[in-house]
């Protein structure tokens, strides 16, 4: 029986064949030596296709040879117990025709026993060095090493967890020669512990706290302790209780010194089998200041929050909303940007694109603090797509719960005509309007005042009321003075027994008030000191601006002036629409504690003080929340919420530093480190890069390949000068000579690299410099601790061999091999040199009537 390795390759025995058919007519003209010659030369083209394809002819094995290639490598050795080399001679148990070797390897394969009937191993001879495993080069040495005749067989014991090597190359040789592979797996440690990696950012500011994890692998529960090196300087010691798997653990720190500092994490666990990898090393670069460009909507005097950076020494560029011309190359030497409480409603389309493209694409950080001045007239739904938060909740959500109570003049002035009709109906008018526009889920109160006052319409949801509503303000008629006190002192009191997020008192006046014996200051500082706003809409020119002014301002509300009474109902339903929109919630109001508090290390949410006032949104479903706002017991509303929005991250903080907001908050001790915390949540982690130029490193043993890729516009940027360097913190830096491999493709090499951490920098003059922090904390021989049964299967798979559970059944797979493979191809390659040798002849050998 024959096969051929590569039978697609017979598909070239198609042109011979072709030829002698388009030729036959042709061919019985000739003489019969031309024809002997031409079929010599076919047969010797054929025969070279077929030895070309690979042909194996199945033979009858007189010898059977089985070789173990047993890894001895760093991360194995503790799985070499005693008894080892006692199996190892049980299993190659004496059988007919067939002889045993054994193949030690670690980073290089050694021939540790030769062929022989049996094992009779007592120890192992062959000492290994090296950090490396290569079964590559293992099995290589096997295929090399079989004598010609005969079956063979390779046993590999190994982890699986080869770290050199072209491992794919080698088993495609042992299965093109017909070499079966059978693997069966080293046991892994019985006790092992590592840190696997010291996630740190790759640059932070000086004076502002960051975190950084350790990722700590453990093969069963167990107590340790961990040590945290700061430049040689122990900075924590951390009690753990490790669970089996990977364990993750928080540490913080705070750098004071610009430049490169080293953290070293050591890890003591008891009975711990290898210790080579209980040490990480990790790189983090102290600038000299946050990078930060702080927009706010004038320049007119440092604001509260400039104080506090300027207090907690922060580097920072300031610049009005108006002066604001954002690009994505100006944005590239700041790490944050804070928009501080500016009118969202002036930002443009190029500001906001700029903006996103900062964060999206170039990994910056977007801090955006919005008081009741943010928020007034916004309605833009491309910057609410790059926020954490929504200003529309679900349909049920949507409308804040307003509770809204309207004190209507009807004194005797309002009996005056403005224009065609008096003012009294226009109120009217106005009012009827208002009512129609409310939501049937809000609360209205009407209250008439004149000398004396009286509900028209107790303070309950509007529902299906509003026919008899109408109908109560149509009975109203103008008589009487100008008493406002009594009504208003009592819709304040309505108001603070209802649960509503927007509480407001809309009055309609058109005459001077009367004041004696009325105390409003008490009025005005039960409104100011609630969550109660007041708006106020002057009628004509009689009305007392003053009064209305005041509660206006007390109540944080509008003032209207309407000095032609016609335009009375067209700006009672702008108020009302206002209302119904209204974002800005007066407090004071509780701060709480959100869902990711947790994340908050220097300050206890409990201990913060309530804000006088917030911007109502609702969060989207991947937004972290650190705190919240709880009114009673309303629905928590966020009041700080981030996420990571592309390559960047951006925080929200619903109130504004201003008196307005935080008032409270501007006499707590604790808000410069509150400012702090939520500064480094958005303030980005590594220098921002230009987005044409990337780079990718793999770490191979000692050698580092670097590959950067630049592209500009969808456009692979060819034939670059690209420079770069690579530096330890104690060493000069080493130059790097990039080659371009593929279009806007470049690679590097470094070999030989210890252990240790790096710094490596790529750039070119057009493009930018891009930095990266490498670490190589230990050998890769220690980090691939366990067995590797995926690449043991696919392996044995590959080659016809099988995964075995033990060796104990090996023998009786070894029996009956006496057939095997036999490559040809050699033969039929001196045949057809024969065959061409033969038609020379011919061709020289004189013809008849020549």
């Amino acid at each position: 029986m024959i096969r051929f390795l590569a039978p697609w390759l017979l598909l070239w025995l198609l042109i011979p064949l072709g030829y002698l058919a388009l030729r036959r007519s042709e061919l019985r003209g000739k003489t019969l030596t031309d024809r002997l010659a031409i079929w010599l030369r076919v047969g010797a083209i054929a025969l070279l296709v077929l030895a070309w394809a690979g042909p194996q002819m199945k033979s009858r094995a007189e010898n059977h040879y089985v070789y173990f290639l047993v890894d001895i490598s760093q991360s194995t050795r503790a799985a070499l117990s005693p008894d080892f080399l006692e199996r190892l001679n049980r299993w190659a148990s004496p059988q007919p025709r067939t002889q045993y070797g054994v193949i030690v390897f670690a980073e290089q394969p050694f021939v540790e026993a030769p062929f022989a009937p049996s094992l009779n191993l007592e120890e192992l001879h062959t000492t290994l060095g090296g950090e490396a495993t290569d079964l590559a080069a293992a099995i290589e040495l096997a295929l090399a090493t079989f004598p010609q005749d005969g079956t063979k067989t390779i046993v590999l014991l190994s982890d699986g967890q080869p770290t050199q090597g072209a491992l794919a190359t080698a088993t495609r040789r042992a299965a093109r020669e017909g070499v079966p592979i059978f693997t069966m797996a080293m046991e892994a440690p019985a006790t092992e512990f590592s840190i696997q990696d010291v996630r740190v950012p790759r640059e932070v500011a000086l004076g502002l706290p960051f975190a950084f994890q350790s990722v700590i692998y453990a093969s069963r529960p167990s107590l340790a302790r961990l040590l945290v090196y700061r430049d040689e300087t122990l900075i924590a010691s951390q009690e753990l209780t490790l669970q089996a798997g990977l364990n993750f653990f928080e540490q913080r720190d705070e750098l004071e010194q610009p430049g490169l500092h080293e953290y070293r994490a050591e890890l003591i666990a008891p009975d711990d089998a290898i210790l080579q990898n209980n040490v990480y090393r990790a790189l983090v670069e102290a600038v000299g200041g946050p990078r930060i460009l702080l927009v706010e909507a004038d320049l007119k005097g440092p604001s509260p929050l400039e104080r506090m950076l300027s207090s907690a020494g922060h580097v920072y560029a300031r610049v009005s909303l108006r002066a604001f011309a954002p690009t994505p190359t100006s944005l590239l030497s700041y790490r944050a940007v804070i928009l501080d409480d500016v009118p969202l409603k002036e930002l443009s389309r190029s500001q906001i694109a700029n903006l996103t493209h900062y964060v999206q694409d170039l990994g910056g950080g977007l801090w955006l603090i919005q008081g009741r001045r943010a928020v007034e007239e916004f309605y833009d739904r491309q910057l609410e797509r790059l926020l954490p938060v929504t200003y529309e909740g679900p349909e049920e959500l949507q409308r804040p719960a307003l509770a809204l109570v309207m004190l209507l003049d009807k004194s005797g002035s309002m009996g005056e005509i403005a224009g065609t009709q008096p003012k009294i109906e226009l109120l009217k008018q106005a009012a009827i309007a208002a009512v129609d526009k409310l939501d049937a889920r809000n609360l209205l109160g009407l209250i008439a005042f004149d000398s004396t006052y009286q509900w028209l319409v107790p303070l309950e949801p509007v529902r299906s009321r509003k026919g008899d509503i109408r109908r109560k303000i149509e009975g109203l008629s103008a008589n009487g003075g100008t008493d406002v006190y009594n009504a208003l002192r009592d819709a304040v009191a309505s108001l603070q027994k209802v649960r509503a997020r927007v509480k407001h008192i809309l009055v309609f006046s058109d005459g001077k008030v009367a004041r004696e014996g009325r105390d409003f200051e008490r009025i005005f500082r039960e409104i100011a000191q609630s969550t109660i706003t007041a708006s106020a809409i002057a009628i004509g020119a009689q009305a007392d601006i003053e009064f209305l002014w005041r509660l206006a301002e007390v109540g944080q509300g509008i003032k209207y002036e309407v000095k032609d009474a016609k335009d009375l109902p067209q700006i009672t339903l702008e108020e009302v629409i206002r209302l119904e929109r209204a974002r800005w919630i007066k407090g004071p109001v509780p701060v709480v504690p959100g869902p990711y508090a947790f994340e908050l290390r220097q300050v206890d949410p409990r201990a913060i003080p309530p804000v006088d006032g917030y911007v109502l949104t609702f969060e989207k479903p991947m937004a972290q929340t650190l705190l919240q706002i709880r009114a009673e017991d309303a629905q928590a509303d966020p009041l700080v919420s981030h996420w990571r929005y592309g390559l960047g991250k951006v925080l929200v903080l619903n109130t504004s530093f201003s008196d307005e907001g935080l008032g409270r908050w501007l006499s707590w001790e604790g808000l410069g480190t509150l400012a702090a915390e939520l500064l480094s949540r958005v303030y980005s982690d590594a220098p921002l890069a230009p987005k044409e130029l990337t780079l990718q490193t793999e770490l191979e043993g000692s050698l580092l390949r670097v590959t950067a890729e630049a592209a500009r516009d969808g456009r692979w940027l060819d034939l670059l000068s690209l420079e770069g360097r690579l530096s330890a913190p104690d060493s000069e830096p080493q130059a790097l000579t990039f080659e371009q491999v593929a279009p806007g493709r470049y690679q590097a090499s470094v070999p030989d690299l210890t252990e240790g951490v790096y710094l490596l920098s790529v750039g070119e003059e057009s493009l930018g410099w891009v930095q990266e922090a490498i670490s190589i904390p230990y050998a890769a021989e220690y980090r691939r601790i366990g067995v590797n049964q995926e690449l043991l299967t696919r392996l044995s798979y590959e080659t016809r061999g099988e995964y075995l559970e033990n060796l104990e059944g090996l023998a009786p797979l070894l029996r009956g091999r006496a057939w095997f493979w036999r490559d040809i191809w050699q033969t039929l390659a001196l045949l057809a040199l024969a065959l061409f040798l033969v038609d020379l002849i011919f061709r020289k050998l004189p013809t008849p009537g020549s």
